[in-house]
């Protein structure tokens, strides 16, 4: 799933998933967080309620039916709660909360588009520390397509840590110069981020290879959180390309 430019790996407590019936399974909680959504809970009536963009959905627990402002809808599948997070289709959202959102055939991505994901506080900080727009030539010239996660437990006597190995692809049209190749990857915890320093994008930070016209590729990136206790969130890749 990509939101915007953001390709959306992995979001606590559980990444997105495609379940047995071909369906995209997200945490409620996360993606709600993204999209700008609010987001409570009744936990008596094992609820969740929902608003965006002038829409409210409820949903409950182990039921197949689920409330769009005031009217009672089914839905194919029912939600289902994976470490206190609501746990359903992105479909749900998509179909009842106005958001555009196109399926890229040729790449099998979801594309969400929403402004409101360039209002998350950290993706705010984050930008102001990245390199500058008018150094990229394209925001959406590498795609990930897949990737292996390690990630250790929460612990309060360690930082939680790990690594990612991406497998990526040049989907430009067009050969990458060395050096030009920027598939930048985010680790946001609760209370803190991780990325790879973009002053400089030479071998100095990392290999930054030539790519020919569709080129597959490799990155192994290490990280952890910046304080104890903190829990990984989100981890986002931007396929870029720079000038």
């Amino acid at each position: 799933m990509q939101i915007n430019e953001y390709h959306i790996l992995y979001t606590y407590p559980k990444q997105p998933y495609i379940d047995n019936k071909q369906r995209l399974i997200v945490p409620l909680r996360a993606v709600s967080e993204l999209l700008g959504a609010s987001v409570s809970y009744n936990a008596e009536l094992k609820q969740a309620i929902i608003e965006k963009n002038g829409k409210e959905i409820i949903l409950t627990g182990n039921s197949n039916k689920i409330i769009v402002d005031g009217v009672v809808k089914t839905i194919d599948t029912v939600p289902v709660v994976y470490k206190q997070s609501f746990m359903l289709p992105i479909r749900v959202l998509l179909d009842n909360m106005n958001l555009k959102a196109t399926h890229d055939s040729h790449t099998g991505v979801l594309h969400v588009d929403d402004d409101a994901i360039n209002n998350f506080n950290m993706l705010k900080d984050i930008k102001e520390w990245n390199i500058p727009s008018d150094r990229i030539a394209n925001q959406n010239g590498i795609l990930t397509t897949t990737f292996d996660l390690t990630l250790s437990e929460i612990s309060k006597n360690q930082l939680q840590h790990g690594n990612i190995h991406l497998t990526a692809k040049n989907i430009s049209g067009n050969s990458i110069p060395n050096g030009k190749e920027d598939l930048h990857v985010m680790f946001l915890f609760n209370n803190t981020y991780q990325m790879e320093a973009d002053l400089n994008t030479t071998s100095e930070q990392r290999p930054r290879p030539a790519l020919t016209k569709g080129q597959v590729f490799q990155q192994k990136t290490e990280f952890a959180a910046g304080n104890y206790g903190d829990y990984l969130k989100y981890i986002l890749a931007v396929g870029r390309i720079l000038k």
